[in-house]
């Protein structure tokens, strides 16, 4: 996934657009280009003048072969290192680019996720952290800083981020997913609960499936198999080709009979939680 936004024709650090000593020379070598070379010239598209007797065609929009590199051709160079999963090179050239355009935000979540695809998971939080001093308005920094804290296992500061990020938007169903996670792995599954609960009524896509399938989950693992039997027919429900809700839906239910045979027949007169 990626976790940035591009911002196109970004600025160049100065009035005159120089971009310092070294800046794109330094930031072809980072990206291993080199020097510019006569066939990069050469193979660049040619722009067609408009036509006055077609006025419907226009022209195109490729840059002019004696145009100069931008900035943004190392965005380009970063982004496809990464997608290519040379995460060295991305982290280098995302590194460059913030050494040139520190107000460039992109550069702090990229260089991050380089560094935490390269198990560097220490200086990825330290970039994240500078980035959210420097942004403290981009939602991106509170997400990330969730997901590394995730992955670092330190649930209560996951837990933070995440409720930092319902701060900038409570639209997205995965930040409620995340934080009930962080919750449950704290033992505090009621918690967990609500916030899923929350997501309901909150979230933009209320049908994502994960918002019916984790509470049942939870009521699983609590060993509510009261609650656990209808949730898990309610999705199953809503989904009804998920063979793995049906399977869940009917252990739930074999297992309500074993501790509850009396709460087992209550539920069996709810006609959704007996097919």
């Amino acid at each position: 996934m990626r976790f940035f936004t591009r911002r196109r024709h970004h600025p160049a650090p100065d009035a005159a657009g120089a971009p310092g000593p070294g800046g794109i020379d330094y930031l072809r070598a980072q990206a291993g280009l080199g020097p510019p070379e006569a066939a990069e010239v050469a193979a660049a598209p040619v722009v067609q003048p408009p036509d006055p007797a077609r006025p419907d065609v226009q022209p195109s929009d490729a840059p002019p072969p004696d145009e100069p590199l931008t900035y943004e051709t190392f965005v380009d160079q970063a982004e496809q290192a990464a997608m290519a999963g040379n995460w060295a090179a991305a982290e280098l050239i995302w590194r460059a680019i913030r050494t040139h355009i520190p107000e460039y935000w992109p550069s702090y979540t990229g260089g991050a996720d380089a560094l935490r695809q390269l198990g560097r998971l220490d200086e990825a939080r330290q970039l994240l952290d500078q980035g959210a001093a420097l942004f403290p308005r981009e939602r991106s920094f509170p997400m990330e800083l969730g997901r590394l804290a995730m992955i670092q296992g330190d649930w209560c500061e996951a837990e933070t981020y995440w409720r930092t990020a319902l701060t900038f938007d409570i639209r997205p169903w995965w930040v409620y997913t995340e934080l009930a996670g962080a919750l449950e792995q704290q033992g505090r599954l009621e918690d967990a609960d609500a916030v899923l609960h929350e997501a309901r009524i909150r979230a933009d896509e209320r049908n994502e499936i994960t918002l019916f399938t984790y509470p049942a989950l939870l009521a699983s693992r609590r060993g509510d198999w009261t609650a656990a039997a209808l949730r898990w027919a309610e999705a199953r429900e809503r989904f009804p080709s998920a063979t793995e809700i049906r399977e869940r839906h009917q252990e739930a239910l074999a297992r309500l009979a074993e501790h509850d045979p009396a709460a087992y027949q209550v539920v069996l007169r709810d006609a959704g939680t007996t097919y």
